[in-house]
Parts: C-alpha cells; structure tokens; sequence
C-alpha cells in the first residue's frame, strides 16, 4: 500500500464492505496515504479520484472515519490539515445529498481544532464564490452552515469585516431555503459579535420580511399576534421593585426584553408596510400607542426616531390633509387647533414643494375662513413656520405677496386683526431683518385703518415692531415709526387706542428722556461747583 497507494484504492475501498471493522480499516488506509504524501501531484490526485468514484456506503464510512482520525489525534492537526481538509471540502457538493450531509458534519467538526490561518486561507476565502447565486443552491446551502460554525473561531472584528458581507447577501438569496438557513445561523453569529444591535438582527428581520410574500392569510395573522406579543414582552411582569431587591437573573432577563421590544420599535416602519397602511388603525394602532408609552427610553427614543420612516409611506400626505378635514368639519375645535400645531413638523420630514402644493393654501383658507380665534392662529403660526422653512425664493414671494394682499389690505377687518397676528409670528420666528424687509411698512399702515380695533391692536403690537429695528441701518423706518405714532397722538379720537398709543410712546421716549435728566444734573453740579 505504502508502494503504491493509489492502485491499493482504487481495489480495496470498493470491495470494503459497510460494518464494524469498515471505519478502522478505511482510518489505516489513508493514515497510511498521509504517511506516503512523497508521491507526485499526478499520484496525489489518483487518490482522492480513488475515493471520489466510491460508492455511497463508502463515502459514508470514509466521512466518519475522517473524523475519528481527528478525534483520536492519529496524525497532527498539521498533517490533517495538509493531507484531509482538501479531500473533505472536495466531496461536500456530492450528487448524493446524505454523502454531502455525512462530509459537511465532518468539516463543521473540524473546523473546531484548526488553526485560525488554516481556516481563513482553506475555507474563508473560498466561500466568498461558493456564496455567489451562480453557484448551485446546494453550494449555498452549505456556505451558510459553514459560516455559522466559523463565527466560533474569529474575533467580532474579523466577523463584521470578513464574515457578515456574506451573511448578509445570503439573507437576501433569491431562494428561500438559502435564506431560512442562513437565519437559522444568524444566532451564532449575533453572539460572535457580542453586539445585540448589529446589522446581523436588521439581516434577519428583512429575510424575514421577505418569507412573507409567501405566507398565506392564517400564517400572516399569525405572525403579526407574534410581533404584537413581542411588542409587550416583559411589561406583564412589571412589578415597580428597586433594582437592588431584584435578583441578578432577573434583571438580565428584563434587559433582554427591553432589546426585544426596542428592535420590535426599530421595524415598525416595515410592519406598517406589511399590514398595508389603510389598516394601521385596526391592527397596529394599539401596539404603535403601547410602543410610545414604553416605560424604558431606549424603546421610546426608537419608535420616535422611526417618525421619519413613517413620514416616507406614499400614503402620508393624503392621510394628514384627510385628518384636518375630518377635525375641521368636526365640532372639536380643540382637536383641530392641536393638529394644526403639530402639522408645524412637516418642514423637517416632507419636502418644501409637498407643502406648498397641499397645506400652504390650505392655511390661508383656515385663516380667512374659519370662525374660532385659536383655530385661526394655529394655522398662522404654522404657515410662519412654513414659509420660514420653504426654499424656493419664487415660492416666498408669492407667499408674502398673499399676506399682505390677502389679510393685510383685505376688505375683512378679521382678516386685517390675522395680518397683525401673523406679523406678530413673524417678528418670533423670522430675522428682524426679514421682518423689516416685507413686514415692516404694510403693518404700520394699519395706523390708519378705520376699524378702531385694527388700530388698537396694531398699538399693543408696536414694542414689538420697534425692537425689530436696528440702528443706524433702520433709521428711516424709525422716522416712518415715529410719524405714525405722532398722527395718532393728534388725530386719534378713539380713547382705548390713544391711551394705548400714549402708553407706548411714554415707554418709546423713556431712554431719551431718561438720558436727558442726567444731562441736566451733570450741567447742575457744574453750576454748584462754580
């Protein structure tokens, strides 16, 4: 055999028959080969052709005996490597899938006791083509188990860089079974990293979300009660104790809940997408709710940062104009001024252009339309906060030009009175030099509008008008101030509004005047000192 080991092979392994004694004999004959390595390439590949021609029951036989070769330490881990690996990884796409099954348990045995250059150079590295999809689903298959076993011998470092890539492209195999195996190692992995919030659980999710189309009804009900029970595991057993009367286990427990629930907030955008957005209300309301009510911050902070997922369904615009009318045409003008409040969000989650074709005008409608007072200034408020975040110049504009033709020079005095209201956003969210700039001039024209009530309120406004004024820049806007206030004083006949007028120029006039009592006592001391 030592002579010639290929011939001895190729007549006695076929003939060996599968019992007791198989597994030893088969363990010298390639002991045996392993011991004979001097023999030439051509030699070396008659071997293993030898046992690649056998038949199933040897096969089966040589793969266990591989691996008791190993166990029993018969040769060096070296030798095993140089003389074995190659002959295994051979035989693991056999035709016959118990042969392949039989070889693919003794490399995964295997790949405890290599060495960890070993394992990169002769089974890393060339997973990296078996793993692609123009391998057979066969050769995926097996990648995928392989890389669950190899996580146990590298470093978190060396798993991200090396191994997850192909974790991930594996979960997004075309064919499910290759993306079912892959998840079922996803554990192994996930504790390879040591990191709960690795990509590794977002893999596993989008594998799974990709199972999912081929769900019937029962089975996709099914896992929505599962990821609504997820959503709340751990809270049944809230019991308010200190965290010092609570056994260690436990609270490693409870921390293993609060991950759950936080990757459960982390995917809620997809289970929206899943149960169709136009049933969110029915299926998924009440988990969205108990998500936001979480007692633990990091789930919280979660299903907030998933906001702006949520504000990139298609169905979003539709569903918040649909909301305003339904409040507005309600008698709850609460519940309308609130919303109206929070649509002040928009600029941060939808584009400038959104907004301007489907709420700006909308706005403008509420403000000159509605008859409730709060309602009426949520919708100015909210529109300042538009324009102040819109982008396009030409779009301002004309926004600007709306409010001073619409509301400031309208014919309504209640449109006038919301000019003023919106002018008084402005000076709070707007530069003072945006606020001069358009705002400035249309506003203290109200001094002459014929409605006493425009006029006093446009006299409470006026502190405010003046600060935005910078000096000496805004000198001839303060003039303009001036002569307005002047006017009031002598053609006023309306007593609230001069008293109010009186008042402010009293505090208008209080540093000149302030100043000039102390020029008059530094000229009287220097009288006295003469």
């Amino acid at each position: 055999m030592r002579q010639n080991p290929a011939e001895t092979l190729r007549r006695v392994l076929p003939k060996v028959r599968v019992h007791e004694d198989a597994h030893l004999f088969t363990q010298r004959v390639w002991i045996s080969l392993c011991l004979s390595r001097g023999c030439d390439s051509v030699e070396e590949k008659q071997e293993l052709d030898a046992l690649h021609v056998a038949g199933v029951e040897m096969q089966l036989t040589a793969a266990v005996s591989f691996l008791t070769i190993l166990q029993d330490e018969s040769v060096s881990v070296h030798t095993y490597a140089h003389s074995f690996l190659q002959v295994i990884l051979l035989h693991l796409e056999h035709r016959d899938a118990g042969v392949s099954n039989a070889w693919l348990e003794t490399l995964l045995s295997v790949i405890e006791v290599l060495p960890k250059d070993t394992l990169r150079h002769e089974i890393l590295n060339p997973l990296v083509s078996k793993a692609q999809l123009s391998q057979t689903v066969q050769s995926r298959l097996v990648s995928c188990k392989i890389l669950g076993k190899l996580t146990n011998k590298f470093d978190a470092l060396a798993i991200k860089r090396e191994i997850l890539p192909l974790v991930k492209s594996l979960c997004q195999d075309v064919e499910y079974e290759v993306r079912s195996c892959m998840c079922r190692q996803l554990e192994n992995i996930a504790q390879g990293i040591g990191d709960e919030g690795s990509s590794v659980r977002l893999a596993a999710f989008e594998t799974l979300v990709n199972l999912l189309d081929i769900f019937d009804t029962d089975q996709h009900l099914r896992f929505l009660e599962f990821y609504k029970k997820l959503c709340t595991l751990g809270l049944q057993q809230e019991n308010g104790h200190n965290e010092n009367q609570i056994p260690p286990q436990i609270l490693e427990q409870e921390k293993k809940y609060i991950s759950v629930r936080k990757n459960c907030a982390y995917n809620f955008p997809a289970m929206i997408v899943f149960v169709d957005p136009k049933n969110f209300h029915m299926e998924l309301y009440s988990t969205f709710f108990c998500l936001c009510h979480d007692p633990e911050v990091p789930v919280r902070y979660t299903i907030a940062i998933c906001f702006y997922e949520l504000s990139s369904l298609p169905d979003l615009v539709p569903a918040l104009t649909a909301a305003e009318q339904r409040a507005a045409a309600s008698l709850k003008w609460r519940t309308h001024e609130k919303l109206l409040q929070k649509y002040a969000c928009l600029p941060q989650v939808i584009s400038s252009d959104q907004i301007y074709y489907r709420f700006l005008q909308r706005m403008f409608t509420i403000m000159m339309t509605n008859n409730v007072l709060p309602v009426q200034k949520a919708a100015s408020r909210t529109l300042c906060i538009f324009l102040r975040y819109n982008r396009k110049q030409e779009q301002r504009h004309e926004v600007i030009q709306k409010l001073i033709e619409q509301l400031g020079q309208g014919k309504s005095y209640w449109n006038r009175l919301r000019f003023l209201d919106t002018c008084e956003f402005i000076i709070e969210i707007f530069s003072k030099s945006f606020f001069c700039k358009y705002f400035f001039l249309p506003a203290i024209e109200l001094t002459h509008d014929p409605v006493a009530n425009v006029r006093m309120k446009l006299c409470y406004l006026l502190p405010k008008v003046k600060s935005t004024l910078k000096i000496p820049a805004d000198k001839h806007l303060l003039q303009q101030l001036e002569m307005c206030v002047r006017k009031l004083l002598c053609q006023e006949k309306d007593k609230d509004v001069l008293a109010i007028v009186k008042r402010f120029q009293k505090k208008f006039y209080e540093k000149d005047l302030l100043d000039q009592e102390k020029e008059r006592e530094e000229l009287l001391l220097l009288e006295m000192e003469v």
